[in-house]
Parts: C-alpha cells; structure tokens; sequence
C-alpha cells in the first residue's frame, strides 16, 4: 500500500520518461557515431604502396614489450633507441627513395649511442621513402634471434618478409645476426 504522498507509477513514469528518451537518444547518437568511424577507418598500416611491400595475412609479428623512443629523422637518415639493458638489442631500418635500404649498427637496449639508417651512406646519394623503425633481436653479438619489429612510419615488415623468403621470423633472423657492428646498405627485395 502506498501512502498519499507517495506518487503513483504513472507519476513516475511521466518523470522518468524525458530523461529516458534523451539518454535513449544520446546513446544511439554516439553509438551510431562509432560505427560510421569504425567502418570509415581502414585498417592500421593498411596501405600498401607497392605490391612488394605486402605480406600475407597471419605473418605480421606483434610488437614485443620493450619501449623504443619515436627516434627522429630528416629526409635521408632515421635514428632511435630502445629502453633497456643488454643483452637484447635494436637496429634501425630504413627504405630509400631509390629502393634500397639501409640498416643502422646493432645495439644493446638502454645504449643511447642510438641506431642510424642513412640513405646517404657508401653514396647512395638518396632520401628516405615511406618505411622505417626497429628491428629487435635477442644480443647484439652476431648469434642473436629475431624478437619482433616495430614500425615507426610506413611498414618494414615486408623488407623481413622478402629477406626470410616468406618467412618474417626468419628474415628478422637474417638481419639481427647480419653485419652487427655497422651501418650499410642492403636490397630490401632479395635475402643474401
């Protein structure tokens, strides 16, 4: 039983109801928002400028768990650092307007000295293109493995996949046990 002061459930659904119609509506304006965007929105590193430069579905390796900085670049060399302590280690990858590549010297994690990929190096005489970032290896000494990559612009993926003939882990492989201590030119679309 109610008392008389009590209001009655026709009374509140005349309070609630203004409030429910404009929750209603804000949430079917945001959630429609949502979905334009979501399906507006191609997917990360979607574009492919060459077809080269694809790689098959499932190849692509997650970014592991070490902090690399953004690294810097002007318009023929990109350098970064990792966070860390050794004996993992990072170098940089870059792509070239001329379609080679160029990988910077091998470094243990926490080295700030800092990786660099020229494309101005053994005169090359060239400009960065759209893809660079890091390689990431288990030691610096030559016998390293292949821990993962992280694109800092563009898609270097695809340099690893051509280099492992297919294979990204195995072209990873390939460039963290490759010339370790400098930095060189390397042709991005045939493995050594």
């Amino acid at each position: 039983m109610r008392t008389t002061a009590e209001p009655g459930p026709s009374r509140w659904r005349r309070q609630a109801g203004p409030r429910y119609r404009i929750i209603k509506a804000a949430l079917a304006v945001a959630v429609g928002l949502l979905l334009t965007a979501g399906f507006t929105m191609a997917p990360a590193q979607a574009a492919v400028t060459s077809t080269a430069k694809t790689s098959p579905i499932g190849t692509a390796q997650p970014d592991t768990l070490k902090t690399c900085n953004t690294g810097a670049n002007n318009s023929y060399e990109y350098h970064g650092w990792c966070d860390g302590t050794g004996p993992t280690s990072y170098r940089v990858i870059a792509y070239c307007a001329n379609e080679d590549a160029v990988y910077g010297v091998e470094r243990w994690d926490g080295d700030t000295r800092e990786s660099y990929a020229s494309c101005e190096i053994d005169d090359l005489n060239s400009t960065l293109n759209a893809d660079w970032g890091y390689l990431l290896c288990s030691n610096n000494d030559g016998n390293g493995t292949y821990q993962g990559y992280i694109n800092k612009h563009g898609d270097i993926s695809w340099m690893l996949l051509n280099w492992g003939n297919g294979n990204i882990m195995t072209g990873g492989a390939t460039l963290c046990d490759y010339d370790t201590s400098a930095e060189a030119p390397f042709d991005p679309f045939v493995a050594p």
